[in-house]
């Protein structure tokens, strides 16, 4: 059920990206995106890992048949984490004036900021009750609050832009669909609380104090909070970045690009996901050839699948953005090119290798990595971003990703005992070069329009990868099966891989006839 609500909550806030983003048009988009910067620092670097804690605490006191200290653990929570946005939101709203000035250095930008931060006490309640109602085993609960939001949304901004409210409407749009989902969750948390044996378990508890509680919750999620608030950090300081270097125009056109970054997560979540758990069944002492398997099968079926679609979306990346976003945004058409191509590091463990630290428990590790990146990213991005712009910033992302995939590789090997092995994976990116050629020469050559441009090219990319893979045998029957059953249960996504891999299994067989071996 988590899956379904991530999946739809995603198509529902591209859907309210791309129409907000042609009604605003790059300048306003851009303004736009600026707004919700400092609203969403602050609500991501406050949150000190309570959000992991309501997942985990709730679980685990239900488990061992303390629903009160469930309870409990959750009021705590709620009530810190909400004490903590409101301290943070006022004390902003106070000072929004000169953070306008000083960190987005846009002084007439005070207004739209003090919107956002109006919000921030709803947006961190939000988050809190999306991962409570996971602890209760509530799957359905947290898939309301996703898709809630997104729904609202995806009405409301792109109405009130058109009624002439321009980037405020915009601002409240998004704003208002996490209000009203929040409000929804504490009363739906309430509710499911109240169903939870209070009288019974609470002898069993003990009744600590909010202190004792307060200190199991930090003990816990700060270590984990400490790793995703440098990857938050990162992604909040492009636009800090941007801001001192670049118009409106530009970031509106960087982060329609970045938009792109729904489409590729779709495909790369359900991978990591379904072998995150097989990951940590296992023991990085003992277990070390499982967890050494384990990784490479995760980024060899990445690859299969991230690594011909982000040389797809670079080729055709002209023809996506003047269709998604219109003629407005086709300058942009670089952005997109060089933000796709971070997703080519799938090869060399993106997006895979936190997931193995992580559940082996080599917790630090994760934070080692990001720790990496950041500091990668920094010196990198303040000496090209004011020379080359947003060419320069996503060069910089380029390289600290790619540094940062590089040394995770070697920590891995030296501490996990896992290396990756390159035999099988040079087959997958050769192969997506070899059909990147037909498809090159369609969207260059062709004079033809927009969309049939993209219909073509892309059909044919597809044909001439799977035509690739046979002929290389680069992949095989059980690699399929497996990258199928990754997928299963996943809406409209799931439907489309089976397919493929239909396609793909009726080659090798035409091929190779009924071999069922690892090529």
């Amino acid at each position: 059920m988590l899956f379904v609500g991530e999946f739809l909550s995603t198509i529902l806030l591209a859907l309210a990206a791309i129409l907000m983003a042609r009604l605003l048009g790059p300048s306003g988009y851009g303004l736009y995106t600026l707004a919700l910067v400092i609203p969403n620092l602050t609500v991501n670097l406050m949150g000190l890992g309570m959000d992991f804690a309501a997942a985990r605490f709730p679980a685990r006191f239900r488990a061992e048949g303390k629903p009160w200290a469930a309870i409990a653990i959750l009021r705590s929570i709620t009530i810190f984490k909400s004490l903590i946005a409101l301290t943070v939101s006022l004390t902003c709203l106070a000072f929004a004036d000169q953070l306008a000035s000083i960190a987005l250095n846009r002084p007439d930008a005070g207004g739209y900021l003090r919107l956002g931060l109006a919000f921030v006490v709803f947006q961190a309640i939000w988050s809190l009750v999306y991962y409570a109602f996971t602890g209760l085993d509530e799957a359905e609960k947290s898939a309301l609050v996703k898709i809630s939001a997104a729904s609202i949304k995806v009405v409301a901004a792109p109405l009130l832009i058109v009624l002439g409210y321009g980037v405020v409407g915009a601002i409240i749009g998004h704003y208002l669909g996490i209000a009203i989902a929040a409000v929804t969750g504490i009363i739906l948390l309430l509710r499911s609380c109240k169903r939870l044996r209070l009288n019974t378990a609470k002898e069993i508890f003990g009744g600590s104090s909010l202190g004792q509680e307060l200190k199991l919750v930090l003990s816990y999620g700060l270590p984990l909070y400490l790793a995703t608030a440098i990857t938050i950090l990162i992604g909040q300081l492009r636009f800090i970045f941007l801001a001192y270097n670049v118009p409106d125009r530009d970031i509106g056109g960087f982060q329609a690009a970045s938009n792109f970054q729904a489409v590729f997560l779709v495909f790369l979540t359900p991978i990591i996901t379904s072998l995150l758990p097989a990951f940590s069944k296992l023991s990085s002492n003992d277990e070390g050839r499982g967890v050494d398997l384990l990784f490479n099968l995760s980024v060899r079926y990445s690859s299969l699948l991230m690594v011909p679609l982000s040389v797809a979306v670079m080729i055709l990346s002209p023809q996506l953005m003047e269709i998604i976003y219109g003629r407005e945004y086709l300058w942009a058409a670089t952005y997109l090119t060089l933000y796709a191509a971070i997703f080519l590091y799938v090869g060399l463990g993106y997006g895979t290798l936190g997931s193995l630290f992580n559940g082996v428990g080599e917790t630090g590790l994760t934070l080692r990595l990001n720790l990496v990146n950041l500091l990668v990213f920094l010196p990198t991005a303040y000496a090209l971003t004011p020379r080359l712009g947003v060419i320069g910033l996503l060069v910089s992302t380029l390289l600290s990703n790619l540094i940062s995939s590089i040394y995770g590789l070697s920590v891995a090997w030296r501490r996990l005992g896992v290396r990756l092995r390159i035999r099988g994976l040079y087959k997958i990116y050769l192969s997506a070069l070899m059909a990147s050629i037909p498809s090159i020469l369609i969207s260059k050559l062709a004079r033809l329009p927009s969309p049939v441009i993209l219909l073509v090219g892309g059909a044919t990319y597809l044909i001439a990868y799977f035509m690739a893979l046979t002929i290389l045998r680069s992949v095989s029957k059980m690699d399929l099966e497996n990258l199928e059953k990754a997928f299963s249960g996943m809406p409209l996504i799931s439907s489309i891989i089976s397919v493929l891999v239909r396609v793909e299994l009726r080659l090798l067989e035409i091929l190779y006839g009924r071999e069922d071996r690892q090529y």
